[in-house]
C-alpha cells in the first residue's frame, strides 16, 4: 500500500511538472494589424510580452492554470514527506484540470486580453 502511495506522488509530480513544461512550449500564434505573425509560449502569454515595442496580449486564465500547475507541483513534493499535504494536492490538481479543459475545448483567443491591440 505504501508503495503504491509513493508510486502514484511522484507519477503525480512528473506529470504536473510535464505540465508546467508546457508552459514554456509554443502556445499560439498572434497575427498583428500589420499582418506581422507572431509565435508565443504559454508563459508569454500568462505575464504578457511584446514584440518590437508592440504589446502581443495576456492571459489572466492561461496565469491563473500556470499558477495551479505550479502549486499542484510544490504540494505533490510536500506531500511525499507530510501527509497533510496529500488534500491539497487532490484539490489543486483537480481544479487545475478541469480549469485547463475548460480553455483547451474552447477557442484560446477568447482567454486572451486584446485591449489595446486593435
Amino acid at each position: 500500500m505504501k508503495a503504491s502511495k509513493k508510486i502514484f506522488s511522484v507519477l503525480t509530480i512528473v506529470l504536473a511538472v510535464a505540465a508546467l513544461v508546457m508552459f514554456f512550449m509554443p502556445f499560439g500564434k498572434v497575427i498583428l494589424t500589420d499582418g506581422t505573425v507572431v509565435e508565443r509560449v504559454g508563459a508569454e502569454f500568462a505575464f504578457g510580452s511584446d514584440y518590437n515595442g508592440v504589446d502581443v496580449g495576456k492571459s489572466s486564465d492561461i496565469l491563473f492554470c500556470m499558477i495551479l500547475t505550479a502549486f499542484t507541483v510544490l504540494f505533490a513534493a510536500l506531500s511525499l514527506k507530510f501527509k497533510g499535504t496529500k488534500w491539497a494536492t487532490l484539490g489543486f490538481s483537480i481544479v487545475d484540470a478541469v480549469y485547463m479543459l475548460v480553455i483547451a475545448c474552447s477557442h484560446s483567443n477568447k482567454f486572451l486580453d486584446v485591449q489595446g491591440l486593435v
